[in-house]
């Protein structure tokens, strides 16, 4: 009896031992001026199926700290929807098919999966058909032939704000107009080599 309670305590603390969350640390600094950012989400999702994970934010120090995660692969991004920052995903990539697969085992800490940002451009304008009329509800994408893609949807007087764009890129800017109407899918490029608001596209 002895010998069969010990197996099943053996056996419950390898479960518990599978079942314990690992974590993610590291730091998001300004590659201007290497100083701290706080604020800045950091998230991460499961390598092989983009599946969301978990997510921390940045302290005073610049420092975050994903936990609850199961051990496996997983790619971990930043999330600087209405900052000034580019966007990036882990180590220094700008799409999710090249992030660096950042590995979790359970119970344990993986540290120094740190992010290094730099200023972000945008690029902004109006969509109108040929008799000058603004289109609302149009798809424009911004993208490079890197496959870093981003993009927005016209408002009700045609505007788009294509934000938190790597800068040193020439990048594409496709307007895909709603499938039942009669426009074409429409092309321009625009050459983004400085942190600025490229305007009047």
């Amino acid at each position: 009896m002895k010998k069969i309670i010990t197996i099943i305590v053996v056996l419950a603390l390898i479960s518990v031992k599978a079942t314990i969350a690992g974590t993610i640390t590291g730091t998001v600094t300004s590659d201007s001026n290497g100083q701290p950012i706080q604020g800045i989400g950091v998230y991460a999702q499961k390598y092989d199926t983009g599946e969301y994970s978990s997510s921390g934010s940045t302290d005073s120090n610049g420092f975050y700290s994903i936990s609850g995660l199961a051990a496996d692969t997983y790619r971990v991004a930043v999330s600087v929807s209405g900052t000034q920052y580019a966007s990036e995903y882990y180590n220094n990539q700008l799409n999710w098919s090249w992030a660096a697969p950042v590995s979790v085992s359970a119970g344990q800490q993986t540290d120094n999966i740190s992010f290094s940002l730099g200023l972000a451009a945008s690029i902004s304008g109006v969509v109108k058909n040929s008799a000058g009329v603004a289109q609302s509800n149009v798809q424009v994408n911004c993208g490079v032939n890197n496959g870093y893609w981003t993009g927005d949807r016209t408002d009700a007087n045609g505007f788009y704000n294509c934000s938190n764009l790597p800068v040193g890129y020439r990048y594409d800017v496709v307007a895909y107009p709603p499938t039942d109407s009669n426009y074409m899918i429409t092309r321009i490029t625009v050459d983004v080599y400085q942190p600025n608001n490229y305007t009047n596209n």
